[in-house]
């Protein structure tokens, strides 16, 4: 899930950031970097997105939760167990339809599958958080581990 939030920068221009924590939660804690998925630079009058400019503070973060926290999700193991050597790909929710094919921008990242486990995450330089299709769809534990640490971030500060 993903949230529009327009702010005010020091030099009064008005910015448009996605994230993916609520807008209640925003309105009392205010933005910071690690919650932010990107910018929204350039918009149709339909009020279509035409330009998005990743935050790659946010795409780091999304990796690293990935890889810390894939070996433990049971599709990815299930998978890695079936294949034995290989890789298995983690996919954007986006894609409904893995048999038609997954487009390298909904490709997140892949693991590495050697003896039926699952080894080195390997993100994909290719992946998009926007796309034709919208926002990134994230598994939903992978989605609350996100807010979790991003929420840990706030405490923090």
């Amino acid at each position: 899930m993903s949230n529009l939030f327009e702010v005010r920068d020091k030099e009064g221009n008005i910015r448009r950031y996605i994230s993916i924590l609520s807008h209640d939660f925003v309105f009392d804690k205010g933005l910071i970097s690690e919650a932010i998925l990107g910018e929204v630079v350039g918009s149709a009058d339909d009020g279509r997105i035409t330009e998005f400019r990743p935050n790659p503070v946010f795409l780091n973060l999304l990796h690293r939760k990935i890889e810390e926290n894939g070996i433990n999700a049971k599709p990815l193991i299930d998978e890695a167990l079936r294949q034995h050597d290989g890789v298995v790909v983690v996919i954007d929710g986006r894609v409904k339809n893995k048999d038609d094919g997954v487009p390298p921008e909904d490709i997140i990242g892949l693991f590495s599958v050697v003896d039926g486990q699952l080894a080195e995450y390997k993100p994909n330089p290719n992946y998009l958080l926007y796309t034709n299709k919208g926002f990134m769809i994230l598994e939903k534990s992978l989605h609350s581990c996100l807010e979790r640490v991003v929420f840990e971030k706030y405490e923090n500060t």
